[in-house]
């Protein structure tokens, strides 16, 4: 017991949570029914209650447009970054004067691998690291799509001179969808294809339009570990030297799937049909889960300042006496008042 059990690649490896055990116990249960059914066994133990799993629903957010914005800017700056990489150059330097591979990845604190792969790639490869990874976030945040369907996304999906791109191959029919792109993505997305033309990178319309350096598919785990993580890390960091709040907890490609289903709910006017079809959902439930969320953060501000005005309405009614509230029954008693002078009665103070 308490020992860390490792896979193939010595990772530990997790145990199974609650939804699943609970889905694997009702998959069992349906097996064993038909074995009771054939009369094998007399009755089905899958079937006790007692082995279900309490499942606790995630808490699951979406970022506000001020979060959002920090959260671009932040893949924007990890772009430059990798594009404009002086240590690319200073290692092929150190490599001409006739430094050691060894001496050069101490140096620089990376593999000898690492230090042979970038002394020996040619320029373009170079400008291409990082390329496109603002593109990327903003995609992810001004489309609604699942990290898997848009890391599957060829050139030929997309036709931006008509704003649109198509989902073609999906989970559900429903996942088989056509998007409509903000004028804002379509430039990005246009002005990320000019500059891999400019590069004489691949993007034809076979090619994914977001790629590796190999030209490969962008693997989904690489995505969320190299760029949405210090894509966050950074703009919470900006954030805090500005005096504001970090990014919420856990953010991932899936928290910019719901961002954009808040604010296309909001930009459409809650038009619920046209957001679900852009987001390929068959039924209400997931979008009607952010569409509750947007609407307990409606402005309110002005709630604060009826309220004062209310107590001091009952303040002035009661002869301008001074309430401090400090205690159940003066509460109580103000609140009393305040309905009086609003014209109802409250409930639950007697």
């Amino acid at each position: 017991m308490g020992e860390v059990v490792r896979g193939r690649h010595n990772t530990p490896l997790r145990g199974l949570g609650d939804r699943k055990l609970n889905q694997a116990f009702e998959l069992l249960a349906r097996i064993l029914d038909e074995a009771v059914e054939r009369e094998l066994i007399d009755s089905n133990p899958a079937r006790d209650r007692r082995l279900r799993r309490k499942v606790v629903r995630p808490v699951r957010s979406f970022l506000e447009l001020d979060e959002l914005n920090s959260l671009l800017d932040a893949a924007g700056e990890l772009e430059a970054e990798g594009r404009t990489d002086l240590r690319v150059a200073e290692m092929r330097r150190m490599r001409a004067a006739g430094a050691k591979l060894r001496e050069i990845a101490g140096h620089f604190g990376v593999t000898v691998s690492t230090a042979s792969y970038w002394c020996q790639s040619d320029l373009r490869t170079a400008l291409a690291r990082r390329l496109g990874w603002r593109a990327l976030v903003t995609a992810l945040a001004y489309t609604g799509l699942r990290i898997s369907e848009l890391l599957d996304l060829r050139w030929a999906q997309l036709h931006l001179p008509n704003r649109r791109l198509w989902v073609a191959d999906a989970k559900t029919p429903t996942g088989r969808r056509e998007v409509q792109l903000s004028p804002l993505l379509t430039e990005a997305l246009m002005d990320y294809r000019q500059t891999l033309a400019r590069l004489a990178l691949p993007n034809d319309s076979r090619d994914y339009v977001f790629a590796s350096q190999a030209h490969t598919r962008l693997s989904d785990d690489n995505v969320r570990a190299r760029l949405v993580r210090p894509a966050v890390e950074r703009a919470s960091a900006r954030r805090a030297d500005a005096g504001l709040p970090p990014l919420p907890p856990g953010v991932t490609p899936h928290t910019l799937r719901r961002t954009y289903i808040s604010i296309a709910l909001i930009a459409s006017e809650m038009d619920l049909k046209w957001v679900m079809g852009q987001v390929g959902h068959a039924h209400s439930s997931t979008t009607m889960d952010v569409y509750s969320q947007l609407l307990q953060r409606r402005n309110r501000d002005g709630i604060g300042a009826r309220f004062d005005a209310l107590v001091a309405q009952a303040c002035e009614a009661l002869g301008g006496i001074q309430w401090e509230i400090n205690g159940r029954t003066d509460a109580a008693e103000v609140v009393q008042a305040a309905h009086s002078v609003a014209g109802s009665s409250p409930k639950g103070l007697d």
